[in-house]
């Protein structure tokens, strides 16, 4: 199910947008730092939940890679150390929401997942 949102009040003007790209944050992106994707959810407060939820301008620009392509690095997006790839993989995560993820798996692949939560929360 594909949420129901208003578009005109939630899209915020390019002031807004650059402003909220002047940061320490973005300015670190700008010079070609990779921001991992635990830095890209704590500093817009962007946790995946179960529903879906709105991503921002300047959060999907930061998500989807410094440079905007996509390409593969011996079988990895965007590059070979997998930052990127991460920090997109949550923003989908987050906009899509967990319940929508696992409605999206077989059933091998739920499995899998309930066996890596199990190891993870055994630890």
């Amino acid at each position: 199910m594909v949420p129901q949102f208003n578009a005109l009040k939630l899209l915020p003007t390019v002031n807004e947008v650059n402003a909220q790209m002047n940061d320490e944050l973005h300015r670190r992106y700008a010079q070609g730092e990779n921001i991992t994707a635990q830095d890209w959810m704590a500093f817009y407060d962007m946790y995946p939940s179960e529903k879906p939820q709105i991503v921002d301008i300047p959060a999907w620009n930061m998500a989807t890679s410094n440079d905007h392509l996509w390409e593969l690095w011996g079988g990895i997006p965007f590059h070979e150390d997998g930052i990127e790839r991460d920090r997109l993989a949550v923003c989908l995560l987050y906009s899509m929401g967990l319940r929508h993820f696992v409605e999206l798996l077989p059933e091998q692949s739920r499995d899998a997942l309930r066996r890596v939560l199990d190891e993870a929360d055994d630890q």
